[in-house]
């Protein structure tokens, strides 16, 4: 609903006071169409009239119009206002007598940039994955210009290292043509981060602006990691291996992309692989380590257009490999009784690589009637090639003489491991 403003013009001509009357509404600079009212006087309704604005322009797209009022001398003009706020000047003269001239002073009230242009984003959120391919859509919708032909929508991405347009720009115009709505793509690039979009109004500055998120590569897109049945019991005893196969999937471009792989625990081979082009799957060894853990996997994009992208598991695990066999080193011995220690070694064993590391051996020693003979201190566990030692002490205050037998033991599943050595003691 129009809201009109009576204005009547001072005349320039003596002994006249009603030549022109101009009835303007509340404008407000939004691009819209206003309707100016024209009253020409009586001894000059049909007059032509020409009018000439500062701001805006009229429906003919002109700062310039002549017109004719009607038998009644009645003429609606047509204003188109700018976006940009502040007083216009619109003088009217008879085309006939250019002595004559009526000024009007129009006020363009100032409006939200977010009342003029609507930005839509599809998906919702503005956010895309840098793969150089993933598309984004962005509907411009003018909201107060009435007629949006006469008002193009400057748009700019301000990094463009991130993201373009689909047309493979970084700045475009866009003319709604009357539609109101339009709809621009945005497509991303290799790298990560967030970039601004601007998308202006005309040339008042009436700018909105969106933030483009470019988010990196789900590898999980890239490449299939399979691991070997064997990775279900894997012993920690050094040697044992597991395969895991990494096979590239269709429709990703990793030619001539270089991955490194690492493990948390045990061994890697190849720690590098390269991609080609027809490769379809790359295997690489896991040789377990000889302490039980599990095991994070680790393969790194370290060159290509997803350098620095990183993907990990932790589908290992190395289970304690158990000895199945023990030895005592040391050899039987003759001692002779009182306080030094003897010092026993002893070495585990398994028909496949080495028992873990850290695996420990119990030890009793009793005399030859079964009684308990002595103590073991300073107990070392197994190390990486199974060997323990223990210091073994004859029993306090005590006056046997004779033999003693001294029992390893190692934990082997359900079963005890057994070695026995015979020590004797001469006084």
């Amino acid at each position: 609903m129009l809201v009109f403003l009576a204005v009547s013009c001072d005349d320039v001509e003596e002994g006249n006071t009603s030549i022109l009357q101009v009835t303007v509404p509340k404008v407000m600079a939004d691009g819209s169409p206003y309707e100016i009212k024209i009253k020409s006087g009586v001894d000059r309704k049909f007059y032509p009239i020409t009018a000439t604005t500062t701001k805006g322009f009229f429906a003919s797209k002109t700062k310039t119009i002549s017109f004719s009022p009607n038998s009644e001398g009645d003429y609606t003009l047509l204003l188109v206002t700018d976006l940009r706020p502040g007083p216009a000047t619109v003088n009217f003269t008879f085309t006939n007598n250019t002595d004559f001239v009526h000024q009007e002073t129009i006020d363009f009230v100032k409006v939200s940039a977010d009342s003029i242009l609507s930005l839509k984003w599809t998906p919702a959120t503005p956010t895309i994955v840098a793969d150089n391919k993933s598309e984004i859509n962005l509907e411009l919708q003018s909201l107060a210009v009435k007629d949006s032909s006469f008002f193009p929508i400057h748009l700019k991405i301000i990094d463009p290292k991130l993201a373009i347009f689909k047309t493979g720009q970084a700045t475009m115009d866009v003319f709604l043509d009357g539609a109101k709505t339009k709809t621009i793509t945005i497509k991303s690039l290799f790298e990560t981060g967030s970039t601004t979009l601007e998308a202006s109004m005309g040339t008042s500055g009436f700018t909105r602006t969106a933030l483009i998120a470019l988010t990196a590569v789900d590898p999980t897109k890239l490449y299939q990691i399979n691991f070997d049945t064997t990775a279900a019991s894997l012993s920690a005893d050094g040697i044992s291996k597991t395969r895991i196969s990494i096979e590239p999937l269709l429709g990703t471009n990793l030619n001539g992309t270089s991955m490194t792989i690492q493990s948390s625990a045990g061994s890697v081979s190849p720690s590098k692989i390269t991609f080609d082009a027809t490769t379809t799957a790359y295997n690489v060894d896991i040789t377990s380590p000889l302490s039980p853990e599990k095991a994070n996997i680790l393969f790194f994009l370290v060159s290509g257009a997803n350098a620095n992208l990183a993907r990990s598991t932790r589908k290992l695990e190395f289970r304690k490999a158990l000895p199945e066999s023990i030895q005592i080193l040391s050899p039987p011995a003759e001692i002779t009784a009182g306080i030094e220690p003897y010092l026993i070694q002893t070495q585990l064993f398994r028909s496949t690589g080495t028992p873990s590391t850290n695996t420990e051996v119990f030890y009793v020693a009793v005399d030859s009637l079964g009684r308990y003979a002595g103590d073991f201190f300073s107990a070392i566990k197994s190390n990486n090639e199974g060997k323990c030692k223990v210091s073994f002490i004859r029993k306090s205050g005590s006056v046997y003489k004779g033999k003693v037998f001294i029992t390893a033991k190692a934990l082997k599943g359900a079963q005890d491991t057994v070695r026995h050595r015979v020590l004797t003691i001469l006084k």
